[in-house]
């Protein structure tokens, strides 16, 4: 067959043969069809020569476009090998003949290609013949430049939506199967290329799919930072922007998603100064949060919720979003001028107080309430602080207790609660510790009004209740129950360290859990579960929330305080100190 290769050649190249395209055409399709059933790895080198010479013969002569589409067709196949060794022998022409045929696809626009040559990785099973391994045509790609090569002929497919739409399916393939590719496609800029392509017109809908998702793998298996440094651009930013937007045509959340996803990356690795600048994006961005809750501001549209899976998590990562942008303080006024904490007060108020503005949310699942609750609570520890104006206005600190009471009475047999992680109904546990992070974070802040209201409503007892009530029916193990009695006894030291007023409000009930945690010693103070931060915010809550009151100190001595701390500085000063 290389001899007949060298005569196929031959003929193309001749002088006195070169014209004679009737022959060429006869010859050529013989050729192919003796590659029905693929290319032979030693003969690669002699094909692509051969597609070359019709690639720049088709540009004059139409009649070798057919010719050409065959040869795609074949290459979809995988390569043949008559020996085992032939595929490290032949691995550089394979490679080269991949990136002849990417150089084809650049020089010409083929148009009745359906890109047949969409480097398809299925093996046949034909009798006699032995196929190249599965995983050898995926090595070739990563070696040759062919991801770039595609890359590079978007440009050239303006008028084209139908062949562009198969070479983003071939991209998208490329992105997904391999990190050397995605590091190729970002060599050539690809991250921005797709970023700015993605809102083209398309009846199909497929463009905005496609591109996203290549998007999100060349986040996910190539570098972060070239990717991100290519979408740090007002332009790039606002392509995003009108996609968000754009999305929301579609029936499902899946695009949505997948743009969130990109975007929060963005705003993690970059300063989010971009994003904050797109005001259309935060409003919207705020739209969403309020969806399936009645929102207060008239002039903000309303977005439809199916309540779907694909629903609670592009909540979710709205709520993630507004955490990592609140970092910029010109997100913070947006979050003050469309009043965000109210919006993340009503998404974790318990089903008994919900306000009379609100709609109830009937239609998500228990599981689904209960997971926004969460996410919306820790958007709210960190954004509270930043905002203890709306925060106060909105009766964050009632809205909290209400919480914290419902959750401790919902769940009679407490010990049973949930970990963390866990997503089982009654998480109960779990949300007392969220309900106590963001008390922490807010009286953390200073701000007295704030943490007076808080004592005015009986924070203090209520906290020494919880820890009463957790302690009773304690597992040593329990790792939420032990980061909430720590963030417990941190919320105490700081309330009542400069007043005397709650010093005595701590009183009795306070020394004696003191006293029962000091008795425990710092036996454990290595277990890895919690235990060293909990011996050290009891030893916080000595000096903040006993010493400096006569009532509490007078109790605390005759209860054996003092002799405690003793022991355990004879014990344990090395693992404190």
């Amino acid at each position: 067959k290389s001899f007949e290769l060298t005569k196929v050649i031959h003929l193309l190249e001749d002088p006195l043969t070169a014209n004679l395209k009737e022959k060429h055409l006869f010859t050529l399709k013989n050729l192919l069809k003796k590659s029905q059933i693929g290319f032979i790895l030693k003969e690669l080198t002699g094909i692509a020569k051969i597609l070359n010479i019709c690639a720049e013969k088709v540009k004059d002569h139409h009649e070798y476009l057919p010719i050409l589409c065959e040869a795609l067709k074949i290459c979809s196949l995988p390569f043949l090998k008559e020996k085992s060794s032939d595929e490290l022998n032949y691995a550089k022409d394979a490679t080269d003949f991949l990136s002849h045929m990417g150089n084809i696809l650049m020089k010409i626009i083929l148009k009745k290609n359906k890109s047949e040559f969409c480097v398809c990785v299925s093996v046949k099973h034909l009798e006699g013949l032995q196929v190249t391994s599965p995983g050898y045509r995926l090595q070739l790609l990563e070696r040759s430049d062919l991801a770039q090569t595609l890359l590079l002929s978007m440009a050239a497919l303006e008028n084209q939506p139908q062949i562009k739409l198969k070479l983003l399916q071939t991209l998208q393939f490329l992105s997904s199967s391999s990190d050397k590719n995605c590091a190729l496609m970002l060599s050539a800029r690809g991250a921005e290329t797709m970023c700015l392509h993605m809102n083209e017109d398309d009846p199909t809908r497929q463009m905005l799919l496609r591109t996203s998702d290549i998007l999100w793998n060349l986040l996910e298996r190539g570098c972060r930072e070239d990717v991100t440094a290519q979408l740090n651009s007002m332009e790039c930013i606002l392509s995003l922007k009108e996609a968000f937007l754009r999305s929301f045509e579609y029936s499902d959340r899946q695009v949505t998603n997948v743009l969130l996803m990109i975007i929060t990356v963005i705003a993690e690795t970059l300063t989010s100064l971009l994003i904050v600048d797109c005001s259309r994006f935060n409003e919207n961005q705020i739209v969403c949060i309020y969806a399936s809750v009645k929102n207060p501001n008239p002039s903000v549209c309303d977005i439809q919720i199916n309540y779907s899976q694909e629903d609670l998590k592009m909540k979710k990562l709205l709520l993630n979003l507004l955490i990592i942008m609140s970092n910029d303080m010109a997100a913070v006024q947006i979050y003050r001028e469309e009043r965000v904490i109210l919006a993340l007060l009503t998404l974790m108020k318990p089903p008994g107080a919900l306000s009379e503005w609100q709609t109830v949310a009937r239609d998500w699942s228990v599981s689904q309430q209960e997971a926004l609750q969460l996410q919306a609570l820790t958007a709210l520890a960190a954004i509270a602080p930043l905002l203890l104006d709306n925060y106060a206005s909105c009766q964050g600190n009632t809205c909290l207790l209400l919480l914290l009471d419902w959750c401790v009475k919902q769940d009679a047999e407490f010990e049973r609660g949930n970990n963390v992680r866990s997503a089982e109904r009654g998480v109960k546990k779990v949300q007392v510790l969220y309900c106590i992070r963001v008390l922490r974070s807010v009286t953390a802040s200073g701000d007295e009004t704030v943490n007076q209201d808080l004592c005015d409503q009986g924070l203090i007892n209520q906290l020494l209740g919880i820890l009463t009530q957790m302690e009773a029916n304690s597992n040593d193990k329990d790792i939420v129950t032990i980061q909430i009695m720590t963030d417990i006894q941190l919320i105490l030291a700081v309330l009542c360290e400069s007043d005397m007023h709650r010093k005595e409000l701590f009183g009795s009930e306070g020394v004696e859990m003191v006293i029962h945690f000091l008795k425990k010693g710092s036996h454990k103070f290595y277990s890895g579960l919690g235990h060293n931060k909990l011996t050290l915010t009891t030893i916080d809550c000595v000096w903040s929330c006993i010493v400096g009151c006569y009532t509490t100190e007078d109790y605390f001595l005759a209860k054996g305080g003092v002799c405690l701390l003793l022991d355990m500085l004879s014990v344990s000063s090395a693992l404190i100190f």
